[in-house]
C-alpha cells in the first residue's frame, strides 16, 4: 500500500474519501484515521456555487405606508395614541413605543 501516493491524490485532487476508499479497496475509516493523524490538508479548492441575488420585495413598505396614512386620517384617537400607534408598526416594541409616545 502507497500511503503517500494516496495522500497525494487526496490533497490534489477533489476526490473524497469515500471514492478513494472504493478506488484502493480501504475502509473508510482507515483512510479518516490516516488522514487525521498524519494531518492531509485539501489543497485543491472546491467548486464554488455562484449565488443568485434575490430581489428584494419593496410591496411591504408601500403596505406600512398606507398604513400610516391612515391612522393619520383616523378620527377619535388622542395625539399619544396616534404617536403610539405609529411607533409600535414601525418597531413592534410595544413597551419602547409606549415610552416614545409619552406614556409613563
Amino acid at each position: 500500500m502507497n500511503w503517500e501516493e494516496i495522500r497525494k491524490e487526496y490533497e490534489t485532487t477533489d476526490i473524497t474519501l469515500k471514492a478513494l476508499a472504493e478506488k484502493y479497496g480501504l475502509k473508510l475509516g482507515t483512510l479518516k484515521s490516516r488522514k487525521s493523524r498524519k494531518k492531509w490538508k485539501k489543497v485543491a479548492t472546491p467548486k464554488k456555487k455562484d449565488a443568485k441575488k434575490v430581489a428584494k420585495d419593496t410591496s411591504k413598505k408601500t403596505k406600512s405606508n398606507e398604513v400610516v396614512e391612515s391612522l393619520v386620517e383616523l378620527e377619535g384617537l388622542t395625539d399619544k395614541q396616534r404617536l403610539f400607534c405609529l411607533h409600535y408598526i414601525k418597531t413592534f416594541n410595544a413597551t419602547q413605543s409606549a415610552i416614545k409616545a409619552g406614556y409613563s
